[in-house]
């Protein structure tokens, strides 16, 4: 196994928890009681169900999408780890972009394979010609990033990413769009019938509030994910997940909650652009992205009210979930002490 760099998971301890791109509410009184139900109707005895059977129906009927394109894991790591460890090895090249999740470099680190970023502009953007550029003089043997982009919030338009799928014919191209609810209609899961090439990978923990069950998905050209499914470990997922899962994905209202996290995101974006003593820039996700001129004590008026947002060892960089309109107005209030300000 090669040298890896591990990925610090997100802090619990704290009053208001902004650090995880979780969703702040948890499931309804309703949906909790029908989880509750499914907990006794489980034959703990027998192994969960390798075809993932009732998952897959329920997801894909959810998206429009053939069961046969689809396949899920334990979040959507373990599908980007599969496609990883597949389809790279040692002297292979994986091209994602600066900065983006540091898990896709942990597991090509396991496997020692190559990782190059291309640098987005500062607060994200990419220049989709540069990019294809680099990714040739690389010789990249798979490329992957999110869309929209965790850290930044940036989104790639559908049309560049085509274009990008079109110049790397020859290797994987895997987008992670694990933010996509919250953005505007830029999925490219309409394309993975033209492209065999193109995977995407989804998950129920950002916008459908799972985040506790560990269901992601992949999705791909029939043709490649029936491979991909016959290689895939068995038992991947537990039987609980899968039941429950399957159950509320149908029940879960996604437009409304996204709905308001648009609203809120815009909230806090308007207030916290209006401060000097720090950066934001627009996000397609449920967080946003800046720079602080202090970052220590913007940490530290945070804290003061229990606040926990995510940072970047050795940078000015933070991100701040969208949480509800209670813990929004909370971070600006905040905030406004950073800057010793008064509202």
């Amino acid at each position: 196994m090669g040298k890896t760099n591990a990925y610090t998971a997100a802090k619990r301890d704290g009053r208001i928890l902004l650090n995880a791109n979780e969703s702040s509410l948890n499931l309804s009184a309703q949906l909790l009681q029908k989880a509750a139900d499914i907990v006794t109707k489980i034959s703990y005895n027998r192994y969960p169900d390798p075809a993932e059977t009732e998952l897959l129906s329920a997801f894909g009927k959810k998206m429009g999408i053939s069961e046969d394109c689809l396949l899920a894991g334990n979040g959507s790591d373990q599908m980007l780890g599969y496609l990883i460890t597949t389809y790279l090895g040692k002297g292979k090249t994986l091209l994602t972009l600066n900065p983006d999740f540091s898990m896709y470099q942990y597991y090509a680190g396991s496997i020692d394979a190559k990782t190059v970023g291309y640098r987005q502009d500062e607060g994200g953007g990419v220049k989709i010609d540069d990019l294809i550029a680099f990714g040739k003089k690389e010789n990249a043997d798979m490329i992957l990033f999110s869309n929209p982009n965790n850290p930044t919030g940036s989104l790639i338009p559908r049309t560049d990413i085509e274009k990008l799928v079109q110049n790397f014919k020859d290797i994987p191209v895997v987008i992670d769009e694990a933010y996509m609810d919250f953005a505007d209609d830029e999925s490219v899961l309409p394309l993975i019938d033209q492209y065999d090439n193109l995977f995407v990978t989804r998950t129920l923990s950002k916008a459908y509030g799972l985040a506790a069950m560990r269901v992601g998905f992949l999705v791909g050209n029939a043709d490649r994910m029936s491979a991909l499914k016959a290689d895939f470990v068995p038992y991947a997922m537990n039987s609980l997940s899968m039941a429950i899962a399957a159950a509320l994905i149908p029940e879960i209202d996604v437009a409304d909650f996204v709905k308001d996290i648009r609203i809120q995101r815009q909230w806090l974006y308007q207030r916290l652009s209006g401060f000097k003593r720090l950066k934001v820039w627009p996000s397609q996700a449920n967080f946003i992205y800046g720079k602080a001129e202090d970052l220590d004590g913007l940490l530290a008026c945070l804290q003061a009210e229990g606040i926990v947002i995510r940072t970047y060892n050795g940078t000015s960089y933070f991100r701040i979930s969208i949480g509800t309109q209670e813990e929004n107005q909370l971070v600006w209030k905040a905030i406004q002490s950073y800057e010793g300000e008064k509202s």
